[in-house]
């Protein structure tokens, strides 16, 4: 291999590598935290890189490129290896997140509506796309989450008649709500989440903030929980922890892949997994798929759920 090749490949190898490294110290520094995002992308960088120079004079260099080959790897194999719980009886609660970007639904919404969800929830929805989603397909309840001093927010459409409860947010670009669902015989809290991106320091905070929140929310509930959205954090971050450790939630991404789903119209290879479903131990994911690529910056996220077996046997 040319020698210009293996110094190009050793420069970018390192970087990820320190990359990797300072992933693990989000919570030190917002910086450090949007570094954790890439997980996927520092494993393959750093495994092409290792195996090319294990066989040069960058002998040593390859060693430890292939150490924090192995960091990211062992974070990214319960995507693959994990399996879900089986499901206990026959209910099922077939839910749908995107974020439509503000976009009109019904160039977006093809794929969802053929779908046939229980549960559809529309994030960066305006009062002029809920104002033509009743006419889109029968059989949804529309249930609007815009706060009346906001021009957009979370749009509900369900199958039941629901009462939104919409959480405080420490950012106008963040929008959560919680509301009730049926699962045969057992009632369900979900909660649809959108929070800040992490584009600055602030909003880093803010975004941090309002996942802790709901994480200490969710921690207090006597119910099955879902949450769906657009988390503007991967599993990998200290965004994420503070919600999903706070509360013990199960990522649906389990056994299921690693789904990415921003940004939409780059090449699969780089986007990173924004939208998420998790939900707590008491229900089980049966199916969990990304929608296609739309108009939109993020795919849509389908699972279906259904409750897990209790401990009792």
């Amino acid at each position: 291999m040319p020698q210009p090749l293996l110094r190009g490949l050793g420069t970018l190898g390192v970087a990820a590598a320190v990359a990797t490294g300072l992933g693990f110290l989000g919570e030190a520094w917002w910086g450090f935290d949007m570094l954790a995002n890439f997980r996927m992308q520092y494993a393959a960088i750093l495994i092409v890189a290792a195996a090319s120079l294990a066989y040069t004079p960058w002998r040593p260099v390859a060693a430890l490129l292939a150490v924090a080959a192995a960091a990211n790897v062992w974070l990214l194999l319960p995507f693959f290896l994990g399996t879900p719980q089986p499901a206990a009886g026959d209910a099922r609660l077939e839910i749908v997140t995107f974020n439509t970007q503000l976009l009109d639904p019904v160039v977006n919404m093809a794929w969802i509506l053929d779908q046939d969800a229980d549960v559809i929830l529309l994030f960066e929805s305006s009062r002029r796309a809920e104002a033509h989603l009743a006419d889109l397909r029968t059989g949804y309840v529309v249930t609007s989450g815009i706060r009346t001093d906001r021009n957009y927010g979370v749009t509900v459409l369900s199958r039941q008649p629901i009462r939104l409860v919409n959480l405080p947010t420490s950012s106008a670009a963040g929008a959560s709500v919680r509301f009730e669902v049926g699962l045969g015989d057992v009632d369900v809290a979900v909660y649809a989440v959108h929070v800040a991106s992490p584009t600055s320091a602030q909003r880093t905070d803010d975004r941090n903030r309002d996942l802790e929140a709901i994480g200490r929310r969710i921690a207090g509930e006597r119910m099955p929980v879902i949450v769906a959205g657009d988390l503007n954090s991967t599993p990998w971050t200290h965004g994420f922890a503070l919600l999903a450790e706070r509360a013990d939630l199960v990522n649906s991404q389990r056994g299921n892949g690693i789904g990415a789903t921003w940004p939409a119209h780059l090449w699969w290879p780089v986007r990173i997994p924004l939208d998420h479903v998790l939900h707590t131990d008491d229900l089980t994911v049966v199916e969990r798929e990304v929608g296609p690529v739309t108009r939109s910056d993020h795919q849509p996220v389908r699972a279906v759920l259904a409750a897990a077996p209790t401990g009792d046997g």
